[in-house]
Parts: structure tokens; C-alpha cells; sequence
């Protein structure tokens, strides 16, 4: 069992957390902990993005005997945009823009701004929910192997990055199931690799 929970909400069940409980999820764990398998060592931590890529880290830190530690990141947009991804804020302060969003001539940097300090709050509650009072495991990594269930716009895997980056945590290696071609690129271009 993952010493992780997920927090409670109100409209979604919370995420079975139990190592090989799917048989999709044990698969794709076992093929990406094969290509991780190289950056293991006794200053590797494997850091999932939740909620999605909980289950996957959980089963990859198993199987590679790993600790295990989360890194909440969220994307956000803006009123009036639903389907665009305007940002993404994750704890220790990772924060990324969508650049084609600033140059949008409808959307204020106000809403923007207003968005982040609505996601942080939320990131900050979850955070707190994931975690309870145990310290993060993260700073001062020499590898962090971050893994994501997927990777839609890579904002998200961005901020995390970027707050991996302000931990002084030397090597990030991202392993996600699958990604659209623009996030791969995205984040492999900020990434030591970049495991699909």
C-alpha cells in the first residue's frame, strides 16, 4: 500500500492506490520501470504527478525499490477559454505560462494571474492532503524519476520541473505512458529524457 492517500472528494471516488491492482496499469509500469531501470540508484526517487500518475509511480517505486513521493501540479486556464490551457502552478513554486495565451488579444494578464492564485490555493490543499505532515523527499536529489499518467499540453510536467529545478534536484527523468507529440517535444526539450 502506498503511504500516500488520496484526498477526498466530492465527486470522484479517490484512486486506488495499491501497486498492480490493474492489469493495464501493472503492464505499463513494468515496461516503464525496464527503461528506468538505468538511473536507478540510492539517490534515485521516483516522484508522482497526482492524481494520475499515482498508481503508476507507486507500482515503478515497487518494482525498482524506490522511495516514493508526490509533487502536486495543476494546469488552469482562464473565463472564457475552457478547452485551452492557459498555465500550470505546482508546489515549490513551479510556474509556467501557455506563451499563446499572453498573445491572445481577449485575455488580461489579470485573469491570468487571477487563475494562478486560485490554482495555488487548490495546490496548496491538495498538497496538504497527499502529504499530511510528512516532509517532501525531493530537494536536493541527485535523480528524480517523474512520473505522469499522460501528458496532454506538458504544463503541468513543466511547473513540476521547474520546481524540481528550484529543489536543486540534478537529473529529471519524465516516464509517462503516453503524450500528444507537442508535449513530448515540450517537455523533453526541459527533460534529461523523456520515457513514452
Amino acid at each position: 500500500m502506498s503511504m500516500f492517500t488520496a484526498p477526498r472528494a466530492n465527486t470522484h471516488p479517490p484512486p486506488t492506490l495499491t501497486p498492480g491492482d490493474d492489469a493495464t496499469t501493472a503492464d505499463t509500469a513494468h515496461r516503464l520501470a525496464a527503461l528506468l531501470r538505468p538511473y536507478r540508484s540510492r539517490h534515485t526517487l521516483v516522484l508522482a504527478l497526482p492524481p494520475d500518475g499515482l498508481a503508476l509511480a507507486s507500482t515503478i517505486a515497487s518494482i525498482l525499490k524506490l522511495p516514493l513521493d508526490v509533487l502536486v501540479s495543476r494546469e488552469f486556464g482562464v473565463p472564457g477559454h475552457p478547452t485551452l490551457v492557459a498555465g500550470a502552478l505546482s508546489e515549490g513554486g513551479g510556474l509556467c505560462f501557455n506563451a499563446a495565451m499572453l498573445r491572445m488579444a481577449n485575455v488580461e494578464p489579470e485573469s491570468l494571474w487571477e487563475a494562478a492564485s486560485h490554482t495555488r490555493h487548490e495546490v496548496q490543499r491538495l498538497s496538504a492532503a497527499y502529504r499530511r505532515v510528512q516532509p517532501p523527499l525531493y530537494p536536493n536529489r541527485h535523480t528524480v524519476l517523474l512520473v505522469d499518467g499522460g501528458l496532454g499540453s506538458g504544463m503541468a510536467q513543466l511547473a513540476a520541473m521547474q520546481a524540481l529545478r528550484y529543489a536543486h534536484v540534478h537529473h529529471t527523468i519524465v516516464a509517462t505512458p503516453h503524450a500528444t507529440s507537442a508535449a513530448a517535444q515540450l517537455v523533453a526539450r526541459r527533460a534529461e529524457s523523456l520515457m513514452v
